[in-house]
């Protein structure tokens, strides 16, 4: 059984991306592939993708704006993520131009990223709350 929401890769799709016993991992389909950050609390790292079938990972070392990054998803030309710590339900809403090298804090803060539709990013906030879209 797979969680709705969740991407379900095999080992193979995921070994050239040095995850690490406790790692954190969050991924999104995006334009022209896949992208996934990976973090083990001392180095994040951007990794991209056009196939998972025969996936050939360009791995790159990033500045991570937060310790965890949570929730990737594509929108249009830009990625989209949380940035929160290990004890936060909530995260900073955080941007990136150029697919995930650099980030940017769009000052507001979500307990999670839904998803995309059409043009649209949608938000959750607190569980007993309404969802919204920016």
């Amino acid at each position: 059984q797979v969680e709705p929401d969740s991407l379900m890769w095999s080992r193979t799709s995921v070994d050239g991306l040095g995850i690490t016993s406790g790692a954190r991992m969050t991924a999104s389909a995006v334009p022209g592939g896949y992208a996934a950050i990976v973090s083990d609390g001392t180095v994040t790292r951007l990794a991209r993708t056009a196939s998972l079938v025969a996936p050939a990972w360009q791995v790159k070392d990033i500045t991570a704006p937060q310790p965890v990054m949570r929730d990737l998803t594509a929108l249009g030309t830009s990625l989209y993520c949380l940035g929160c710590s290990d004890t936060d339900a909530a995260g900073a809403l955080l941007v990136s131009a150029d697919q995930g090298e650099t980030w940017s804090d769009t000052g507001q803060t979500w307990s999670t990223i839904l998803g995309a539709y059409d043009d649209t990013l949608l938000l959750g906030v607190a569980p007993a709350a309404a969802v919204t879209a920016m």
